[in-house]
């Protein structure tokens, strides 16, 4: 489930941070509480222009065991590559 507007103002190249939380398997309604977050930090203005890095902060939940916490962090691999990487730029025709 994507906010965007959860912990920040979405404003799409980076410059503001976007939330993707973490609920229960059973519930992932609006008004039910959320476990964790994966939190898009905005960029530096050094990062922006010196490098294509991405960062996320991860929050996890209290009882995550190493392999949950490894999924989480592959998880915020994922939504960087489907979300933030623009594939099209690398496609010659």
């Amino acid at each position: 489930m994507v906010n965007c507007c959860a912990e920040g103002n979405p404003c799409g190249k980076g410059c503001c941070k976007s939330s993707f939380r973490i609920y229960a398997p059973d519930k992932g309604g609006d008004h039910d509480p959320y476990l964790g977050v994966i939190l898009r930090k905005p960029k530096s203005l050094v990062d922006e222009f010196f490098t294509d890095a991405d960062t996320f902060d991860v929050t996890f939940p209290k009882e995550a065991t190493a392999d949950q916490k490894g999924l989480l962090t592959g998880v915020a691999i994922y939504i960087n590559s489907v979300f933030y990487e623009d594939w099209n730029e690398d496609i010659e025709e």
